[in-house]
């Protein structure tokens, strides 16, 4: 599956952008290739900055991943000669809600996407509000050389609230490298 994005990759947003994908759709993370691409071939995105990219990017590719599984059961209701109301998407499965033969993982259906219709793609436009402010501190402790101005760190101690992390070794890992 592709995800393409707007956003530029920092810190890793790709990834953490490809989870949330992956999680909303109910399929394995390694799946989702996500691309960043430039404003000719997606449009305007908002600035990528902090914490932001992870937010808002993140509600776009959960939004895009609806819009998929809502075309996914239209195309199986097709399949089966079925109307769309009986077809649930669940955790990566489509099935028929009275007939339990007609079942169909996401990578089968994908499979059969171009012989019964055309590729599915997902969209998603959105400026969300409400995403909220970090805090942290830094603890250095040092020593520094009278005469010569030199500075020895003893030990430093770095401090984030970082709220729910989507990728926690990519959250440790600015942190770390702050």
């Amino acid at each position: 599956m592709s995800l393409v994005e707007g956003s530029v990759d920092i810190g890793g947003s790709r990834a953490s952008i490809s989870q949330q994908a992956a999680e909303a759709l109910g399929i394995s993370y390694e799946v989702v290739k996500a691309k960043v691409v430039d404003t000719d071939s997606i449009g305007y995105t908002m600035v990528t900055g902090g914490s932001r990219t992870t937010f808002a990017t993140g509600l776009a590719a959960i939004q895009a991943a609806e819009d998929v599984k809502q075309q996914i059961v239209e195309r199986a209701a097709k399949i089966w000669d079925a109307a769309a109301e009986y077809v649930e998407y669940q955790d990566g499965v489509i099935s028929h809600r009275s007939d339990p033969v007609l079942r169909f993982t996401f990578k089968e259906l994908a499979q059969q996407l171009l012989g019964t219709g055309r590729a599915i793609t997902g969209r998603c436009n959105i400026d969300p509000a409400g995403e909220g402010n970090s805090f942290g501190v830094h603890l250095v402790d040092v020593e520094v050389e009278p005469e010569t101005g030199k500075v020895e760190i003893l030990r430093y101690t770095p401090v984030q609230d970082a709220g729910k992390a989507v990728h926690p070794s990519y959250v440790e890992g600015q942190i770390i490298a702050a």
